[in-house]
């Protein structure tokens, strides 16, 4: 698994642009898999998106590896925002697909304390 976009240049997804540094973000975390930042318009307090570092269009795109490496990305964010904001509950949603709600096209998580 590559460690940056290379499917994608920064100029045609801007998830791609934040992992390589080309765009400004809010970053909170970093692994070798994934960078997490927050949005730029979040939905609550503590809103965090979680995404690869390579470019995966969808949940459908994942290997079981890269799957594997996503989710424990989402969980240790989901334990740091519990950590600091002490919600009531949380979602984590992650859309795939035009259909579904889907703007950008890069697979993201999105933690969202309640």
């Amino acid at each position: 698994m590559d460690a940056r976009c290379t499917v994608f240049t920064s100029d045609s997804c801007p998830f791609c642009a934040i992992v390589a540094g080309d765009a400004p973000a809010r970053i909170i975390a970093e692994t070798a898999t994934s960078v997490s930042f927050l949005p730029d318009v979040p939905a609550v307090l503590g809103h965090v998106l979680v995404v690869p570092r390579s470019h995966v269009s969808d949940l459908w795109d994942l290997d079981e590896e890269q799957a594997r490496a996503l989710g424990a990305d989402v969980l240790a964010t989901a334990r740091v925002v519990r950590s600091a904001l002490q919600p009531d509950g949380l979602n984590l949603i992650q859309s795939n697909g035009t259909a579904a709600g889907q703007s950008v096209f890069h697979l993201h998580v999105h933690v969202v304390p309640r």
